[in-house]
């Protein structure tokens, strides 16, 4: 007879920013300018739990 429980919390926050710029200037001039950001957050909890599993491994060689 098995048993088993158990809890897990997870928690993050990831903060990106990028700023981006090109300048070519040639006799035909480049110009490239670019933004980004990012945000992610994460809050999860996770419970497990068994009521009692019946296991049986049979490893048998034949």
């Amino acid at each position: 007879m098995l048993d088993e429980q158990f809890y897990a919390e997870q928690e993050n926050e990831n903060w990106q920013n990028e700023f981006q710029l090109f300048w070519d200037i040639t006799d035909n001039w480049n110009l490239t300018v670019g933004v980004f950001e990012y945000h992610n957050e994460i809050d999860q909890d996770l419970d497990f739990w068994t009521n009692g599993l019946l296991l049986r491994a049979d490893n048998r060689v034949q």
